[in-house]
């Protein structure tokens, strides 16, 4: 979208240096593996989109370790042993949280 700056004077023109782009909000598709047994760390992949820019995972309330964005569709991230059970969540690069149906993790 352009921006224009008008004042009492008139209107900017607009010229591709002005230009705004609102960033999608990340959702998930899919966690694999869903479920693991204690007490190792797992190492998990999360498939979804608009994942270019996230800055956290987490298991639950507990933060993933080793937290690798492969691309705009795919993260992977190790879930603690305490990480319990709970919905993986994060927060993209301007701060959006998300969590999604399909994002359920399991430790038993």
């Amino acid at each position: 979208m352009d921006i224009v700056v008008t004042t009492p004077a008139g209107s900017s023109a607009t010229s591709a240096a002005d230009h705004f782009t609102y960033q999608s909000t990340p959702a998930v598709l899919a966690v694999h593996p869903n479920s693991a047994r204690t007490p190792a760390a797992t190492v998990v992949t999360i498939t979804g989109s608009n994942f270019v820019g996230a800055s956290r995972v987490s298991f639950g309330s507990v933060a993933a370790t080793a937290v690798v964005v492969n691309s705009a569709s795919s993260i992977t991230a190790t879930a603690r042993q305490d990480s319990g059970n709970g919905r993986r969540q994060g927060d993209d690069a301007v701060g959006h949280q998300f969590s999604e149906p399909s994002d359920h993790f399991t430790y038993s």
